[in-house]
């Protein structure tokens, strides 16, 4: 019982910088690995340099971060899953990015259903606003 009320309650703000952290740096490791080999190091040793000098944030925090032990099934699962399936499939066509994200976002939903609500949300408007990022940019 004690630990269904510690799993209810989950602070909103580091949720969604969780969140922000993961799909910036989906993103950011998407435009690496494009780069050539050496180039890529580079600019990733560089980029974690400076992002932790400024925002005292790097890969390393996120790979250590706290929801990847205790909130594994109700929110870090369900966000990598949309952001990977998002992320991977940015650069193509509509045709396949929004059936393929909206396959993902009910496979999730099957397989997860300890979700959160918060959780459930953000990857509904995130889904949303990628699919719509598609029209207009």
């Amino acid at each position: 019982m004690r630990e269904r009320e510690e799993q209810k309650y989950v602070d909103i703000y580091e949720f969604y910088s969780f969140s922000i952290y993961l799909y910036l740096y989906g993103f950011f490791y998407l435009f690496i690995f494009e780069q050539t080999f050496i180039r890529a190091i580079f600019i990733s040793i560089l980029s974690n340099i400076i992002s932790t000098y400024f925002f005292n944030h790097n890969v390393f925090k996120l790979l250590t971060h706290k929801y990847w032990r205790n909130n594994r099934d109700d929110i870090v699962m369900p966000q990598l899953l949309s952001c990977l399936s998002t992320v991977s499939t940015y650069n193509y066509n509509h045709y396949i990015t929004i059936p393929s994200n909206l396959l993902i976002y009910f496979l999730i939903k099957k397989l997860y259903k300890k979700e959160i609500s918060y959780s459930k949300n953000l990857r509904i408007i995130l889904l949303l606003l990628f699919g719509l990022s598609k029209y207009f940019f």
